[in-house]
């Protein structure tokens, strides 16, 4: 009897351990089997994540820099960055200069739609090949501007005053011209007659400065008017600038209705012409006291 339990002890001591052991080799080839169980058809595997990136550490990893990489490269590239910064400088300069001719000649324009407002407002435009036709008086008889001209030139008070001593200076140049060619005659104890020769090289000097201080005074913009409205009075004012004789002929004349003889003048220009033959300008009139254009020339004779 007690052999019997010991026998049963013992057998259920050895089974306990057999069960262990199939349990646990059971459990492993369950794992086994799902360990290496296929992919279900249509489901892709997990991707497998990156593992995280240092926190510590901001933006992209930097370059190692030239100057640690490579010496000559480096020196390359500062030197083409002065090369580049020495452009910059160069193009700003041009930028700038070209920013000031465009200021200038913005104001050049503004001067000259200006000056056509000016002149041109509220009037009637002549033809350009009618107006070398438009004679306006240039000077009055002491060679000071004429309102006339004044008025179409547009002179400010001070254009004028420059005008009136570029005129009077050019016509004491020409005085001092007379003075040594002029020949005087007497033909009767009533008559004088001053004879003035050709004087073309003198008169041209006359006739450059006169236009010199126009063009200063004008500018280039209302000195085409200048010229073709006042070339004849000027001319004639200035004795044809030395081109032909000049006769000035006076003459006292008598008279019953007054008890003073009045001082009659003949002005006589004489120039060839180029075809050949020879115009005769001739202003006579009549006066009680003489311009000042002829009593200047009746100065210029020596004292009696």
């Amino acid at each position: 009897m007690r052999l019997y339990s010991s026998i049963q002890v013992v057998t259920a001591s050895k089974s306990s351990k057999y069960l262990y052991a199939l349990a646990a080799t059971a459990l492993a080839l369950l794992a086994h089997r799902f360990a290496a169980a296929p992919t279900p058809e249509g489901v892709l595997p997990a991707p497998e994540l990156p593992l995280p990136a240092d926190s510590s550490r901001s933006g992209p990893p930097s370059p190692a820099q030239p100057s640690d990489a490579n010496p000559t490269v480096a020196s390359q590239l500062s030197e083409r960055w002065k090369a580049v910064e020495s452009e910059n400088v160069a193009l700003r300069q041009v930028q700038a200069n070209l920013e000031q001719e465009n200021f200038r000649l913005r104001q050049q324009l503004h001067d000259v739609l200006q000056w056509i407002l000016d002149n041109f407002r509220g009037r009637y435009p002549i033809p350009e090949h009618l107006v070398d036709r438009l004679h306006v008086t240039t000077l009055n008889d002491d060679f000071t501007v004429h309102d006339d001209f004044a008025a179409l030139v547009r002179l400010s008070p001070e254009e004028r005053r420059q005008l009136d001593a570029a005129f009077q200076a050019a016509h004491g140049m020409t005085l001092g011209i007379y003075a040594e060619v002029l020949r005087a005659t007497v033909p009767s104890p009533t008559e004088l007659v001053l004879e003035i020769p050709p004087h073309e090289d003198q008169g041209a000097l006359v006739r450059q400065q006169i236009r010199d201080a126009l063009r200063a005074v004008l500018g280039d913009a209302r000195l085409p008017w200048a010229e073709a409205t006042a070339t004849n009075d000027l001319v004639r004012r200035f004795g044809y600038f030395g081109h032909g004789t000049r006769t000035v002929r006076f003459q006292l004349v008598e008279s019953d209705e007054r008890s003073e003889p009045r001082i009659r003048v003949r002005d006589e220009h004489s120039m060839e012409d180029p075809a050949g033959g020879r115009t005769m300008t001739i202003r006579e009139f009549s006066a009680d006291q003489l311009p000042h254009e002829y009593e200047s020339l009746l100065q210029l004779l020596p004292s009696p």
